[in-house]
């Protein structure tokens, strides 16, 4: 039996890792899978290390907010411990409101829907403002190979749920090859080997400072945003990592730019009309829409991860790639009167 094993889910790294272990396969340690999914624990290691991150604390009970005034300066960010996909991350304006928030979090079902839980204990960090971005990589044993930069887009504060992605980012070569060296401090600082990596970037007026980083492919549709516009297929050599098999040689034989946009409401609405096929767009080249008559949508924090459908385009360039995605927009909010967020990435053109 050949010996490896991967998770690209985010709820299944520590058993992979467990596993793993138990049964001596090629995949990054407990520890390491501890500190992925761990946010606080992350954060430890990252500053251990010398990477620049917000400065954070620990929230397990209400008691630890009397700490909280003399540690993080607000606005801050309130994040589950163990979380995903932005949910229940919130900016925190004052200590009060921080109070309420968590006494409302704590009485809810934090399930997400899916069956996975999300623990009722937080860690809070300061505010960084700035661009978020993400470095997509994949490490074969002690080699990392960035594969591309995501742009990342998100819905209005004080929420963060990410409405877009942009492959690749529209960025210059220095900035990028600062993200790269970024991601691979972080890869390193976390022991992790021989899978696919996603690390999350604010370029802030503090300079890059790390996000977090998961010790997978990245979620939604990013590796196969990576494959429209690149030609490289993450997950194929996410798998030859996984088997320790020798990195190939990777040769980038497209140069398109990719974009997915989230169909997700700006306010409560009730959906009265649906569409049942993509409309005639160029370079639409995946449409689904999952909405039902008669169905409540809202944004957060009435709804989180409220999706009802995405779009992806490609094109050459980007303003031709933002210019089909608001004619797609355009064309669902005709066909169904729901209103959307604005999701095209040049707001001026």
């Amino acid at each position: 039996m050949d010996k490896n094993r991967l998770s690209e889910s985010e709820h299944l790294v520590e058993v992979t890792a467990e596993l793993s272990e138990a049964l001596n396969l090629h995949f990054y340690s407990t520890a390491t899978a501890k500190k992925v999914r761990n946010k606080y624990l992350m954060r430890l290691a990252l500053k251990e290390k010398g990477l620049k991150v917000p400065n954070f604390m620990e929230i397990l009970d209400h008691d630890a907010l009397n700490a909280v005034e003399s540690q993080i300066a607000f606005p801050a960010v309130l994040k589950p411990i163990n979380g995903y996909s932005s949910i229940n991350v919130k900016r925190i304006d004052s200590i009060n409101q921080l109070s309420d928030t968590l006494k409302t979090s704590n009485k809810k079902n934090s399930s997400d829907g899916w069956g996975m839980g999300i623990e009722n204990s937080y860690i809070i960090e300061e505010y960084i403002d700035g661009l978020e971005y993400s470095v997509e990589s994949v490490v074969f044993n002690d080699k990392i190979i960035h594969l591309g930069v995501t742009s990342k887009f998100k819905n209005k504060e004080p929420y963060f749920e990410e409405i877009g992605q942009l492959v690749p980012a529209k960025i210059d070569e220095q900035l990028k090859q600062g993200l790269y060296n970024i991601a691979e401090q972080g890869i390193k600082a976390l022991n992790l080997t021989n899978c696919a990596t996603h690390t999350e970037i604010l370029n802030s007026s503090q300079g890059l400072v790390i996000v977090e980083i998961g010790g997978r492919l990245a979620g939604d549709k990013i590796p196969y945003l990576v494959n429209l516009s690149s030609g490289i297929d993450m997950s194929l050599l996410t798998a030859y990592a996984a088997i320790k098999n020798p990195c190939p040689v990777i040769n980038q034989v497209k140069n398109k730019v990719s974009y997915i946009a989230y169909f997700v409401p700006d306010k409560k609405q009730t959906i009265e009309k649906v569409v049942n096929q993509a409309p005639e767009i160029k370079n639409l080249i995946e449409f689904e829409f999952w909405g039902e008559v008669g169905q409540t949508i809202a944004p957060p924090p009435e709804q989180y991860f409220c999706r009802i459908g995405h779009a992806i385009v490609v094109g050459d360039g980007y303003e031709e790639c933002n210019k089909r995605i608001r004619e797609v927009i355009k064309w669902i909010s005709d066909e169904t009167g729901i209103s959307l967020e604005d999701v095209s990435f040049l707001k001026n053109n």
